[in-house]
């Protein structure tokens, strides 16, 4: 933490990821002229995909009156994922019908597969592992929702997660837990909607809702990629760091 704010202090401009990034940045007595947020974002062409929605859908063993959520990750305790399969269970009890699809790899991911045993929840949670970039979108354009179930924790009170970004541009409608990485991200109501963090049985109602409104499905998911086109594609975050070079005389 020393060196960082040494370095902080002896360079001409700081980059960081998120406005709560900034705060803690000013906090160590780095003047605010001198951070500059450049954000996660996506590639713009995401933007203009179209996959077989259907047919991945098809190929996972959804019936047709079947929902599907889903959260690609790293899997870590930050990321909330019991949260998740704890709101499966709700959503199962309240007779919703709706499979989970978790894709990803990482610490966590044996400890949520047993979870997933002693909840029951074999024949309703999809485990696809860890896939290349290039295969998400059309997994991405198969849910009818993207989960976000972080923890409340510093990194996620500070840090922006990318996998949002990727499922709006894509045209996911998201829900997330209100910590403050995903707040910045998910405009409550707007881009999408927040639930309580650690709360399944929040979590569970939010994604009952939207799951049973497509019509409000459909705006936040438009609302969001908007946002995402106007705001966090990584050609405009580009133009932002040239800007920057630029005023430090750097090109």
């Amino acid at each position: 933490r020393a060196a960082e704010t040494s370095v902080m202090q002896e360079v001409n401009a700081v980059t960081t990821l998120s406005l709560s990034m900034k705060d803690e940045i000013s906090a160590r007595g780095i003047p605010e002229a001198k951070i500059h947020v450049m954000p996660n974002a996506v590639p713009a062409e995401w933007l203009d995909i179209k996959t077989d929605h259907e047919g991945v859908r098809s190929s996972l063993g959804l019936a047709p009156d079947e929902c599907l959520v889903g959260l690609f990750t790293t899997f870590s305790a930050h990321e909330g994922v019991p949260t998740l399969l704890d709101a499966m269970v709700n959503l199962k009890n309240l007779n919703v019908r709706v499979k989970c699809l978790l894709i990803g790899d990482g610490p966590t991911l044996k400890s949520a597969k047993s979870l997933t045993e002693r909840y029951g929840l074999s024949n309703d949670v999809i485990f696809l592992g860890r896939l290349p970039q290039l295969e998400l979108p059309r997994y991405y354009q198969a849910l009818d929702l993207f989960v976000l179930p972080r923890v409340d924790a510093r990194v996620t009170q500070l840090v922006t997660p990318l996998k949002p970004l990727e499922a709006m541009a894509l045209g996911t409608p998201v829900v997330g837990s209100s910590v403050g990485g995903i707040k910045e991200i998910v405009e409550h109501a707007v881009t999408g909607e927040l639930f309580k963090p650690e709360d399944a049985v929040d979590c569970a109602q939010v994604i009952q809702s939207l799951l049973y409104d497509s019509a409000r499905r459909e705006r936040l998911a438009e609302a969001a990629r908007e946002w995402v086109a106007a705001n966090r594609t990584w050609t405009g975050i580009a133009k932002r760091y040239v800007k920057l070079y630029q005023e430090l005389g750097a090109i």
